[in-house]
């Protein structure tokens, strides 16, 4: 029988503020088919969320395994952006899901809700792709 080790690491995802969010889902997915990791998950019962990976330890040190971690964490940081806008003068909530149908479409935003009540926008954007006339 071959032998694993399962380390838990606490997530450092400093803009995800929901265990919801797709970045999570991102970070666990970038774990596949990397050479001595057998399975990633989050432990999403626990407050802050946990990054779970089993390795074989005859093929990656307790070094690597964190190594491997900081640097996917710091790739999803680095691409994915999360942002809260105000937004003011809205007459209407029709203008709120103008706004989103819009942003919406652009190259590199991933998801946008418009908060008419709140006057306020949270969009997520991929970095590597969105338009220099977004910010």
């Amino acid at each position: 029988m071959e032998k694993t080790i399962e380390l838990e690491i606490p997530l450092l995802l400093p803009d995800v503020k929901d265990e919801q969010d797709e970045c999570l889902n991102r970070l666990e997915a970038s774990f596949q088919n990397q050479k001595g990791i057998l399975r990633a998950h989050l432990e999403r019962e626990k407050s802050p969320v946990d990054l779970c990976l089993h390795y074989d330890p005859n093929l990656l040190t307790l070094s690597d395994v964190k190594r491997l971690a900081e640097r996917a964490g710091a790739q999803i940081i680095n691409r994915f952006h999360h942002e809260s806008v105000p937004i003011e003068g809205m007459d209407c909530s029709d203008c709120a899901r103008v706004i989103e149908h819009s942003l919406g479409r652009m190259d590199g935003v991933l998801s946008v809700n418009v908060n008419y009540p709140a006057e306020k926008m949270w969009i997520e954007y991929d970095n590597q792709k969105d338009q220099p006339c977004f910010h």
